[in-house]
């Protein structure tokens, strides 16, 4: 029985030298000729000590390699063939394709042609309805002059039966609708600019009075400062004039009770030189020379009485220099302070107007994006049934203008 085996492996392996491509073809093949060479190499004594026997072991390891080689190139050979073969069939079928190709574009032309025709015609009317409905929208920041622009575009629009075919009705139905929308929303936008305006104007106005009003005011306090500034000048003017003209009165009843009694000391004097004419003379003498004296003393008193009334009405009228320049830098002081809160008011409304418009404008950004998140939403739901997303979109958009009775969205 193991001499048969041998027999049969020693024949196969002969064949396969022979042609190679046995065990491509052939799984059974390969397992016998891979087991007997597997067997063969393992028979062989593994003997490391001598140059015999590393020799061996190599020259084995050679001739598996070699077989293993003559088995890959056999199969790039047979790979080649059926490549060529393959290669004239696909040639074959290609040649076949196009002509049939050809044939079959020449047969649907006119079909294709009129597909064509009717794929651009469904086109023009889905743009069309898609450009009224998004025309019909009015968003937060349309004005009235891009309302009626819309408004004007559309109303070039014809709406052709041949275009439309069945639609023919809702197209129309659909732009008049439209038309509606927009001068509906052109009246409205209308009235809420004009009302704009009007508030504006009326902020304009109330502000122009307030400023008059504060003018007036300044004025009226101006105007009162100065009466006090004048009459507190009259008052100390005259207070002035009546001090001078008693202190003069009194100067001058001072100086005639003066002269009455030197009139009666020199009377007496006279009288008593009567009964001493020399002691008379030297009194008298005495006494002529003490009544220049005191003369003298008399007008030089009156001369510092008038020198230091000099100083103190330029002393006063200094004061009312000094009090006047603070009035006119007062009223500067106050007209500047006036323009300033002014200033500060028109400032203050501007950013107030400002911080409104970006308050407006963040809200109706969020109100965009809110919309469009709970309209993306509502789409997905419809696609998750089984609706096509471009179908989904149109009835989302639908719902959402109220074009579909007793549904609405939410937001």
């Amino acid at each position: 029985m193991d001499v048969t085996k041998t027999e049969t492996a020693t024949a196969l392996v002969a064949l396969v030298e022979a042609n190679p491509t046995l065990v491509l073809i052939d799984d059974k093949k390969f397992e016998d000729f891979y087991e007997h060479v597997k067997a063969e190499a393992k028979a062989l004594p593994v003997d490391l000590s001598t140059e015999k026997g590393r020799k061996a072991i190599k020259s084995m390891a050679h001739k598996i390699a070699r077989t293993k080689t003559a088995i890959d190139e056999a199969g790039k050979k047979l790979n080649a063939e059926a490549r060529a073969k393959i290669d004239a069939v696909d040639e074959s079928r290609r040649k076949i394709r196009e002509r049939f190709d050809a044939l079959k574009d020449e047969v649907r032309a006119p079909l294709t042609e009129w597909e064509e025709a009717e794929e651009e015609r469904l086109a023009k009317v889905e743009r069309f309805f898609n450009r009224m409905d998004a025309c019909s929208k009015v968003a937060l920041d349309d004005t009235a002059e891009s309302v009626k622009y819309r408004h004007e575009s559309l109303s070039l629009i014809t709406v052709e039966l041949e275009v439309f075919h069945s639609r023919h009705t809702e197209a129309v139905q659909a732009l008049d609708r439209t038309l509606s929308v927009l001068r509906d929303a052109y009246d409205r936008l209308t009235r809420e600019e004009e009302e704009r305006t009007e508030l504006a104007r009326l902020r304009a106005e109330k502000e122009e009075r307030e400023r008059q009003e504060a003018e007036r005011k300044a004025a009226e306090e101006r105007a009162e400062i100065e009466r006090r500034v004048a009459e507190e000048r009259k008052a100390r003017e005259e207070a002035e004039a009546k001090r001078q003209e008693e202190e003069r009165a009194k100067i001058a009843q001072e100086a005639e009770e003066k002269a009455k009694r030197e009139a009666a000391e020199k009377l007496e004097a006279e009288r008593k030189e009567m009964q001493a004419k020399l002691e008379d003379m030297q009194r008298r003498a005495r006494e002529e020379e003490e009544a220049r004296h005191n003369a003298e003393v008399a007008r030089k008193q009156a001369e510092e009485r008038a020198e230091r009334e000099k100083q103190e009405a330029a002393e006063r009228e200094k004061e009312h220099a000094r009090l006047s320049e603070e009035f006119a830098k007062e009223r500067e002081r106050k007209a500047a302070e006036a323009e300033r809160q002014r200033i500060e008011r028109e400032k203050a409304e501007q950013e107030r107007v400002e911080r409104e418009q970006r308050e407006a404008d963040a809200k109706r950004q969020a109100d965009r994006e809110h919309r469009g998140k709970v309209m993306g939403a509502a789409k997905a739901a419809i696609i998750e049934i089984g609706i096509p997303e471009d179908l989904a979109k149109d009835i989302v958009l639908a719902i959402a203008a109220g074009n579909v009775p007793h549904v609405s969205i939410q937001f």
